[in-house]
């Protein structure tokens, strides 16, 4: 944190106790927006087009064994 904020900003709360430093940063994170610190608002997902298969093949049977073997029958 010593980076990003000067040290000197820091002296105000050295001194405070850790209650007292406690009712500090709640009254800061009260007038906190958590929306404006995110990184990357979400974007709604690009819909996707699904493939269009027939009712008769996607209804169709095919046994594990006969894949599995490379034998697919009709």
């Amino acid at each position: 944190m010593m980076i990003a904020v000067p040290e000197a900003e820091w002296d105000e709360f050295e001194t405070q106790s850790a209650p007292e430093l406690s009712q500090t940063l709640l009254r800061m994170a009260a007038d906190i927006n958590p929306a404006r610190l995110r990184k990357h608002p979400r974007k709604p997902k690009k819909k996707t087009r699904k493939g269009y298969v027939s009712g008769a093949e996607a209804r169709r049977h095919v046994a594990t064994a006969r894949v599995l073997r490379g034998q697919e029958s009709t």
